[in-house]
């Protein structure tokens, strides 16, 4: 059915919030730990005045996580077999489309100071959140294509499923009145919160009837200031709603007696410990509060009552300064008592022992941050830190995931939506910038897409290089295989290609050339001559073609009576060249010769 009255949406939405709320209070309780708030961490007052310390774990660990995945290297691309990589060169522009489009939806979020780029804000909230909502459409403004995407807290989201797909989903935003007077024309309400001047928006999304297309509307109090429509991508309607919510590391939706069992579906990274946090800082609260009082011990004197009270001795003097000097008078029964004795922190400290042990479980061990307080082999360092960066994989995996569905959603709404010919840059799957024209015809859609994101563990990069090597050599794996498999470039074939290149460069001398047409070059420059581009054409095959002849003449001959075991490789046989063949002798132009003979003539 198309979208009901605003009233009648508001409604559904708050009957949503009721079954997710559970899950909701979960996600608040852990970003108020992350947050620090003193009300979650602070001792009662009712328990007494204590120096209270809130651990900053929560905060760093989460950041720990956000960064690593943050900044890791994407690798977006269309993977084919050896079979069909002959269509590599026609799905390159289905994937350099994807990549396009997102890279410019990229380059829009970073337009608002309170966003950031794709990457760090889908790690924030598959971190902070464990779940994670994406809405794409594209759209065209003045002839030009936008990609609208928009990366939305899963607290304030709220969705009804069917049987294949959302068929109802809702959003809450919060903006400013002038925000959303510049966003709607003609809006002249109030705000919801007064506190912070904001004004509560709803996105309603549904595509429940079917054979109809999705519709959307924005409400803002009781009515719509965005009026439902049918949502379009160029001419094309969509039936579906272009919004993708998934989690990784949570359980399923288990019904039993228990109602809080949704609360557990989405986790986030700080849910292991959520119980730990404010444990740990109540056991440093007691530390410091013990420190605190130690170096605050007063000052005991015993006295029998005779004389004036000797306190007056104390009162404005302090003794703790240096050179100071307080007479007390024995006779008088004036003297020091012992002092108090000092707090006992010996089963605090124990018990915190304990606690890290289970923090580390669950989170992230000290590990993770360089901290090792055992000698250890580089393997042992390695098995360490993976195990201390485990917690991160369910979150990296659901990011890889949001691309996957990105890409194939941006080249379905581009050939869907018949747009005009675009022309999209950014990054390919080997790091390299290019800039394409992409029609909508071009884009094969039968293909699906790969993301894999690769944190920089430096340790890793260096053993990953020993095994592959050691791989190749006992012919276990092919070189591209090796690649591929040891992660240790985002682009075997181009990488392939870069070796091939380099081995045909060694065979034909071309790094000699190159330095000796610069030494030419220069030469001609000081005594002011021109050499041609013949010249140093005529110069470049009398010096490479007989090095090349001489390398083809030095590799044992097979089949043919050689006795030999067929061509060696091209390494080899440069090395064998380097160290048996006479160098050859350049052809210097003739008006190099000349010059040079005149100038040592004095000419």
């Amino acid at each position: 059915m198309p979208l009901l009255s605003a009233a009648e949406e508001i409604k559904k939405f708050e009957t949503q919030q009721k079954f997710t709320q559970d899950l909701r209070d979960r996600m608040d309780e852990e970003y108020a730990l992350y947050r620090g708030d003193e009300d979650v961490y602070n001792i009662p007052v009712e328990e007494g005045d204590w120096e209270n310390v809130i651990t900053n774990r929560a905060k760093v660990e989460v950041n720990r996580v956000i960064e690593d995945l943050s900044y890791a290297a994407r690798k977006l691309y269309i993977p084919v077999s050896e079979e069909d990589k002959r269509d590599r060169r026609a799905l390159s522009r289905t994937e350099q489309a994807a990549i396009g489009i997102i890279y410019l939806g990229d380059m829009l979020l970073q337009g608002s100071p309170f966003s950031s780029d794709l990457q760090s804000l889908l790690a924030k909230y598959w971190v902070l959140r464990g779940i994670s909502v994406k809405r794409f459409l594209l759209r065209e403004e003045e002839d030009k294509l936008v990609p609208d995407i928009a990366v939305w807290d899963g607290r304030n989201a709220q969705w009804i499923e069917g049987k294949k797909k959302l068929i109802w989903v809702g959003n809450i935003r919060y903006a400013s009145p002038e925000q959303v007077k510049d966003e709607y024309e003609g809006w002249n309400g109030g705000v919801d919160d007064a506190a912070r001047n904001l004004v509560k928006i709803y996105d309603i999304w549904d595509c429940s009837t079917p054979g109809k297309p999705a519709q959307e509307g924005v409400i803002i109090g009781t009515e719509y200031v965005k009026e439902p429509k049918d949502v379009k991508v160029g001419d094309s309607t969509l039936d579906y709603i272009p919004i993708n919510i998934a989690t990784r590391r949570g359980m399923p939706l288990i019904s039993d007696s228990n109602t809080d069992n949704i609360k557990f579906t989405a986790q986030s990274y700080l849910t292991n410990n959520k119980e730990l946090y404010t444990i740990e800082s109540k056991l440093l609260t007691y530390v410091l509060t013990g420190a605190s009082r130690d170096t605050k011990t007063p000052i005991v004197i015993e006295w029998n009552g005779q004389g004036n009270s000797p306190i007056e001795k104390f009162r404005d003097t302090d003794p703790f300064v240096q050179g100071r000097v307080i007479v007390l008078d024995t006779s008088k029964g004036e003297k020091l008592a012992g002092e108090l004795p000092p707090s006992n922190t010996g089963n605090i400290l124990q018990m915190y022992d304990m606690l890290l042990g289970l923090l580390g479980i669950g989170g992230m061990s000290p590990v993770a941050f360089g901290r090792i307080s055992q000698a250890l082999p580089a393997q042992g360092i390695d098995i360490l830190s993976h195990a201390a960066l485990a917690n991160e994989r369910a979150f990296k995996d659901g990011m890889e995931g949001d691309y996957v569905w990105l890409a194939g959603e941006a080249i379905r709404q581009y050939k869907l939506g018949n747009f005009k010919e675009q022309e999209f840059e950014g990054y390919d799957k080997g790091n390299s910038p290019f800039r394409v024209k992409v029609k909508p015809n071009d884009i094969d859609e039968n293909w699906h897409f790969k993301c894999e994101l690769i944190p920089d563990l430096i340790r890793d990069k260096a053993g990953m290089i020993n095994i592959a090597s050691q791989a190749v050599r006992d012919k276990l794996l092919s070189r591209q295989t090796a690649r591929d498999q040891f992660q240790l470039v985002l682009d075997t074939d181009l990488e392939e290609a870069k070796v091939g290149k380099e081995d045909a460069r060694s065979l034909f001398g071309i790094g000699e050339i190159e330095a000796f047409m610069a030494y030419v070059d220069d030469y001609a420059k000081v005594l002011k001559i021109k050499v041609s581009d013949a010249e140093k054409a005529k110069f470049i095959i009398d010096h490479a073609y007989p090095k090349l002849l001489r390398a083809i003449g030095n590799q044992p001959q097979g089949g043919e009576g050689g006795g030999g075991n067929g061509s060696m490789p091209a390494r080899q046989v440069v090395n064998n060249n380097q160290m048996t063949a006479r160098t050859a002798q350049p052809s210097i132009p003739p008006e190099v010769v000349k010059a040079a003979q005149m100038k040592n003539l004095g000419l």
